[in-house]
């Protein structure tokens, strides 16, 4: 094994950092120092993780390594040997595993708290006519506009029903001269998103006088 290594220029070092194995285990094996190893399990295990970083069959190694040591392997009641770079493997593989879960949780309480913030925010209402300050000819004005699928719309104080998209149209009776309106949106879980809107009807010349105005200090 240590003349497969230096033909393929590999130092002990090298083959130490990609095994995991501890160098003063890896220059046993290469001098067939196998009682310093232990075990002959750890043996031929260390010898299948040197030959797959040399790129050779790990058989016929075995084989050898057990023809000088005169047969097959017997169990022997030796202490499991340890090296620093398996275990620092491992430590570096829990770490790894406790960063993922703890990643994992972070996202999980994210989602949860931007769902929870989405069930609590007033939903938003979009009003596609009449403009605010609106001023009529018409006794009624249709009021047209969008809510979030989930909102509860109101009117004055009436539900209006939307469509399956939110969409929302609703005729309202107009009195003579400033008409403020209340248009409201609720989710099941949140506050009321109340908007006021101003339309006007009557004389023009009126509404243009005393009309805005009064929009305006609303």
């Amino acid at each position: 094994m240590r003349a497969l290594r230096e033909e393929r220029k590999f130092t002990i070092e090298w083959i130490s950092f990609y095994t995991k194995i501890q160098k003063k285990y890896l220059e046993a094996l290469e001098a067939n120092n196998f009682e310093k190893i232990g075990n002959g399990v750890y043996v031929q295990n260390f010898i299948k993780a040197y030959s797959r970083v040399l790129g050779v069959p790990h058989r016929p190694l075995i084989e050898l390594y057990k023809d000088n040591r005169g047969g097959a392997d017997k169990p022997e009641n030796q202490a499991v040997p340890r090296y620093f770079s398996k275990g620092k493997f491992l430590i570096s593989q829990k770490f790894l595993r406790n960063i993922f879960f703890a990643a994992l949780g972070l996202a999980m309480l994210v989602y949860v708290g931007f769902e929870i913030k989405k069930l609590l925010t007033p939903p938003p209402i979009a009003i596609y006519f009449p403009p605010d300050n609106y001023i009529s000819e018409e006794s009624k004005v249709e009021f047209s506009g969008r809510v979030e699928k989930e909102a509860i719309l109101k009117i004055n104080g009436q539900t209006v029903a939307a469509d399956e998209d939110g969409n929302f149209k609703e005729k309202l009776d107009l009195g003579a001269g400033l008409n403020v309106i209340k248009l409201g949106a609720q989710k099941q879980y949140s506050e009321e998103k109340v908007v006021y809107w101003r339309v006007f009807y009557g004389n023009k010349q009126l509404s243009q006088s005393n009309g805005l105005e009064k929009a305006q200090t609303f």
